[in-house]
């Protein structure tokens, strides 16, 4: 970690931007944004560059030293949310089973752009491995066991992303949902059987239920 000091002349001094990050950066309508999988700075401003361009050498370092010592989690989350599934795929083989949906329920319940990544996360949520159990908590497992047989649930959403495979059991929850979207902003609600539920989460104050088909 810098100095007060040193960090004062990383923010002072002249540099240009790392070879590997300049592709990386975006124009967009009144700023650019630097979006690289380990490192995001939105706005970006030409003037950080040596900080960036530290921030990046370190990240990489402690990306090394994560898959060296097999620290699966930090490897991937050290990656930027949007490409934790594709870090998360880099290393799946290298995963016991258990690890393999323990890790990937944490990287579903911090990640905003599921359906963006619709095929990939549908491709990990099919795998075969045992124990796909682990993906959800033991207080979850249970919650689910003591759902009935049917139930009802509800999708907030655009028209865009209304075949996603995240669904609420919360009506009040999916209009929250489908106000993010402004006028393209839909609830879709469907009856379905628990057989079909591949997960419930709770963590996040929602009552969600995953399916896919």
């Amino acid at each position: 970690m810098e100095t007060q000091e040193e960090l004062q002349q990383l923010l002072t001094k002249k540099e240009k931007l790392h070879p590997d990050l300049q592709k990386y950066v975006e124009d967009l309508d009144h700023f650019k944004a630097l979006r690289h999988p380990i490192l995001y700075s939105v706005p970006y401003f030409e003037s950080m560059n040596a900080f960036h361009n530290k921030q990046y050498e370190v990240r990489k370092e402690e990306l090394k030293a994560n898959k060296k010592n097999k620290h699966w989690e930090s490897f991937v989350f050290l990656h930027e949310r949007p490409h934790r599934l594709v870090a998360f795929m880099e290393i799946e083989n290298k995963l016991p089973d258990n690890t393999y949906w323990h890790l990937l329920g944490h990287i579903w319940l911090d990640n905003e752009n599921i359906w963006q990544l619709k095929e990939a996360w549908l491709k990990a949520l099919k795998s075969e491995r045992e124990h796909v159990e682990m993906f959800m908590t033991g207080h979850e497992r249970m919650k689910l066991k003591n759902m009935p047989d049917t139930m009802t649930v509800y999708r907030g959403c655009s028209k865009k992303n209304k075949n996603g495979y995240s669904y609420t059991l919360d009506v009040e929850k999916a209009k929250l949902f489908s106000q993010r979207w402004g006028s393209d902003g839909m609830i879709i609600e469907k009856i379905i059987k628990k057989k079909d539920v591949f997960a419930y989460i709770s963590r996040r104050n929602e009552s969600e239920i995953i399916i896919l088909k």
